[in-house]
């Protein structure tokens, strides 16, 4: 049964930046609309090429993938390991809120608008992870990826951070398909506003270096750009938008 209830559906092309072959792949992914937004990575050998490919395909605003472990460190200027020698001290979050905003200026000092934050996995699992992320949402006045903990997005909310009202995602080690995606949708039930994360991408030689997720890159690019996604999305009465629309 189809719900009549409009409902605004944001869907992420996560790691811009993570490689050359995943940003073209992503960039031309919104080309066709299979995608809606991205997020970058700063911390990747790969970073700075990706934003000048970026401005040159005219996408000037984007979101900041935040994370502690792919590459370097931008504020530290070593390997991203280095962090984590430090957790447990006293200095360890000053020194993480140091790093997070100093990608998110990585991002703009390069020409590029910070739309709204994103994290790699699920590092932001902790109330003092949230402080962080609260004060740079509300420094740059963007909205911010909803956690996983329920909890945590109550600390956020209390601030009144902007956030998307259900994030759906391919989780256990599912691959995405045409059924589980239409379980997905359903599943957001009364939620007005949903964020779908996704991982499409070209398939390189660096790739296989740098992530687990490979292959199934391209599988989502093939899916998501598909015109039998794009049909039961309409079907099921989504609205697409970006998180600047989100936030509009």
């Amino acid at each position: 049964m189809v719900n009549n209830q409009k409902k605004y559906l944001i869907i992420s092309g996560d790691d811009y930046g993570l490689t050359k072959g995943v940003s073209e792949g992503i960039l031309d992914a919104l080309d066709v609309n299979g995608i809606s937004d991205t997020n970058f990575i700063a911390t990747s050998d790969f970073s700075l090429e990706s934003l000048e490919l970026a401005k040159k395909r005219n996408l000037l605003a984007m979101g900041i993938h935040l994370n502690l472990e792919i590459g370097h460190s931008v504020y530290y200027r070593r390997e991203m390991d280095f962090l984590n020698t430090h957790l447990g001290h006293d200095n360890y979050y000053s020194m993480i809120e140091n790093e997070f905003h100093e990608q998110i200026n990585y991002l703009i000092r390069n020409g590029i608008a910070l739309s709204h934050i994103t994290y790699h996995k699920n590092i932001i699992d902790n109330s003092n992870m949230v402080r962080i992320i609260e004060k740079l949402a509300l420094e740059y006045d963007v909205p911010v990826r909803k956690l996983e903990s329920p909890n945590l997005n109550r600390l956020l909310k209390s601030e009144n951070i902007l956030m998307c009202d259900k994030k759906i995602i391919n989780t256990n080690n599912q691959n995405y398909s045409l059924a589980l995606l239409k379980d997905l949708f359903e599943s957001v039930g009364d939620s007005k506003s949903v964020e779908l994360v996704c991982h499409p991408g070209y398939v390189t030689k660096e790739l296989y270096m740098l992530s687990s997720m490979t292959n199934n890159r391209q599988k989502e690019w093939d899916l998501f750009t598909s015109s039998q996604v794009k049909c039961m999305i309409k079907e099921m009465n989504f609205e697409i938008i970006n998180y600047t629309q989100l936030k509009d």
